[in-house]
């Protein structure tokens, strides 16, 4: 095969990786889109990795193009790779947290690698024909997002044959999602996109590329409208400032080109009308303007105004959540300020550091494996360096922008120029509207195409000498030999750690339903293809330790013996190959109680670990309250009592805690403090609770 061939291979692998990846999710895995897009992309980037190698074997040199972002990428990767290397956990760091990996080093080699095989293999032609395809996987993308606003999810057809939304517990029709997971994600997709589609559209000159440019780009910004992604809306009126502004000064510059201009301000006119008819978060629709200026028949009888306890509604506004979690990520920061806690390390130094005002939200038991905030996130995890070296990749992928916009002098043409444009006011976008979220696979490979696409737009044109067609030597056949096993070979260890998941949640599935035998096959097979995994581990632990329980209710004692050490020899090993991970040590606390049933003696290695736990998380109200009723039920009642008051000073409105400390100063005979815990639940948490209700008269 020639090196030309190699080369249009990589084009059409390039092409195949933009129509797949934002519609690749399935339901058989642990982690339905992020987890299935990103080993899809390393499957891609393998094999475009595997012919560009072929490319240099047979031209007998390295076809790398250098580039105006070498050296800021270059510190990037060396500023992950540090923080990898210096990590809390270097195996989550390299890999990812799992089930995303988006995020770990392996992730930004993969990003690199694409940046650096598209800007040496693709010309300035072929990287629009790579555009057209991107837009037409767009319109594929709004074709399934759209419906699900009216209740027809295409998903819920592949998923149960029914083509509603009842497949999803979210409220798709509020606010839809397609294929990526959350509406959020969706948004940042659509906005990254539809200034480019502005600029596509009015410089093309083909009739059914200007169809597919313009009803691309306005799906593209229904689908933002129907997410309700108010992240998603502020980076997209951003982007469209600075655009617009963009255009004003290109067309000052450039008056005599009416035309693109006026297709441009065309299409912003028809995304303008669109918000008009559809409304948005901050806008309402004409619709909803009519029938407000429309007189409603007046009420026969007022309606009552409903006190209600908002921790009894629940739902923490999520501003002030982001709030918590960023101060928690600063504290992460100033304890590890040079290069953080290590890449993707978010889920777990971020207990180290969480503040009390978290245990007063309604999610404040949820994992965070993210800051919620892109720059917090870099800042935490890769600190100072990491955060500095990704800011210093952004600002120059500005300057060069702008450098190429506004220096009249350069060769660009008018339709580069607004290509450039578009591609900043793009970005732009999406980085507000990361900075109240965070990047995901689909648009991180959106944010390296768009350097890819500024470094060969701003390069001066360089004319390839055609490469010998002559026949390959044997070196080179074994060369060749062996860069197809190692292809084979990586492609192989991506479908099975896609495998393994898919073990794993047919395993867990399995134990769930009451399938021991067939549950714990599947867990072991995930096990055999990824031994080092620790979540494989702790599960198999889990289900070892009920069947352990089970069998020693059946009287097979023996069995249960056997289950019950294998539950602890997975529990042990689970911890040994993540020793971080806060999860971990609470799943081993519930193993350990379980076979407390067997083995009462276990409730000490149960408080031993909750005491390791705290060291991670001092600040969990939940790990002090199991401490203290582990340590009730092992006759340290005065210590217990002490851990539990300790816990409703952390969190005041935890309402099995004041209940458990209630029952505890009771059977102390100390009535006036049971009742002022009770009392506390009747006039803070909850009226609703009939047996405290009649406690409290009791005790009055």
């Amino acid at each position: 095969m020639s090196s030309q061939r190699l080369q249009k291979t990589i084009i059409v692998l390039f092409h195949l990786l933009f129509m797949t990846v934002p519609f690749f999710f399935t339901w058989v895995n642990e982690e339905l889109f992020e987890f299935p897009k990103m080993l899809l992309t390393y499957g891609f980037a393998v094999l475009i990795a595997g012919f560009w190698a072929g490319r240099m074997i047979l031209e007998r040199k390295p076809l790398v193009r250098r580039t105006v972002f070498d050296w800021p990428i270059l510190f990037f990767v060396i500023s992950q790779l540090l923080s990898t290397i210096f990590s809390i956990h270097p195996a989550t760091s390299i890999m990812g947290y799992y089930t995303r990996f988006h995020g770990g080093l392996l992730s930004t080699f993969t990003y690199t690698l694409l940046f650096y095989a598209l800007v040496s293999n693709f010309s300035k032609p072929a990287l629009k024909r790579l555009w057209l395809t991107i837009f037409i996987a767009a319109l594929g993308v709004t074709i399934y997002a759209i419906p699900e606003h009216f209740g027809h999810s295409p998903s819920c057809l592949l998923i149960t044959k029914e083509f509603s939304v009842s497949c999803w517990v979210q409220d798709v029709k509020s606010r839809v999602f397609a294929t990526f997971g959350q509406p959020n994600w969706l948004a940042a997709y659509t906005i990254t996109l539809i200034p480019l589609g502005i600029s596509l559209f009015a410089q093309t000159k083909k009739r059914w590329q200007q169809i597919i440019f313009s009803l691309t780009t306005i799906t593209l910004f229904i689908t933002l409208l129907f997410t309700q992604s108010r992240s998603g809306l502020i980076g997209f009126g951003a982007s469209m400032i600075v655009f617009g502004a963009g255009l004003v000064w290109l067309q000052r510059q450039h008056k005599k080109k009416k035309s693109f201009f006026t297709k441009s301000l065309g299409l912003i006119g028809a995304i303008g009308v669109t918000l008009i008819l559809v409304g948005s978060n901050f806008t309402p629709s004409i619709s909803k303007i009519v029938k407000s200026n429309q007189p409603s028949p007046a009420p026969s009888q007022p309606a009552p105004v409903a006190v209600v306890n908002r921790l009894e509604t629940g739902g923490t506004d999520s501003g002030e959540i982001r709030k918590i979690v960023w101060q928690g990520a600063i504290n992460i920061w100033k304890r590890y300020p040079l290069l953080g806690s290590g890449v993707e390390t978010f889920a777990y130094s971020y207990y180290q550091d969480r503040t009390l005002a978290h245990n007063l939200v309604s999610e404040w038991d949820f994992l965070y494996n993210k800051a919620h905030n892109e720059l917090l996130n870099f800042l935490a995890t890769t600190g100072i360096v990491g955060l500095g070296s990704y800011l210093l990749l952004l600002g120059w992928f500005g300057v060069i922008s702008l450098r190429a916009i506004l220096n009249l002098k350069n060769k660009i043409n008018l339709k580069d120029r607004a290509i450039l444009l578009s591609l900043l006011s793009g970005i732009i976008a999406l980085s507000l509207s990361s900075f109240l979220g965070f990047s995901t696979v689909v648009v991180s490979i959106l944010l390296f195409t768009s350097l890819g696409s500024t470094a060969i737009l701003t390069a001066s044109e360089r004319v390839s000498p055609e490469a010998k067609t002559s026949s390959p030597s044997t070196a080179q056949i074994i060369q060749l030999t062996i860069l197809t096993i190692l292809v084979l070979f990586m492609t192989s260890k991506i479908f099975n750690v896609w495998k393994a998941d898919r073990e794993f949640a047919a395993g867990k599935s399995y134990i769930n339903a009451g399938y021991a035998n067939e549950g714990l096959e599947k867990l072991q097979a995930a096990i055999k293809l990824r031994p080092k995994e620790a979540l494989f581990h702790d599960q198999l632990a889990n289900a070892y330790s009920k069947v352990a329980v089970a069998l020693e209710q059946q009287g097979q004692s023996d069995s249960s013996t056997q289950f019950e050490k294998a539950a602890l020899e997975e529990s042990a090993l689970t911890l040994q190959l993540n020793p971080r991970h806060l999860n971990f040590y609470k799943s081993r606390t519930r193993i350990l109680i379980t076979l407390a049933a067997i083995d009462p003696s276990l409730l000490i290695q149960a408080r031993e670990t909750l005491v390791e736990a705290i060291k991670l998380a001092p600040t969990d109200a939940k790990l002090m309250y199991n401490l203290g009723l582990i340590e009730i039920s092992s006759d340290q009642v005065e210590t217990g009592i002490k851990t539990l008051e300790k816990t409703v000073e952390m969190k005041p409105n935890y309402e099995a805690a004041r209940v458990a400390l209630g029952k505890q100063y009771e059977s102390q005979q100390q009535a006036s403090l049971a009742l002022e815990q009770y009392q506390y639940i009747y006039d803070h948490i909850t009226q609703d609770n009939q047996e405290i209700n009649q406690k409290i008269t009791k005790l009055k």
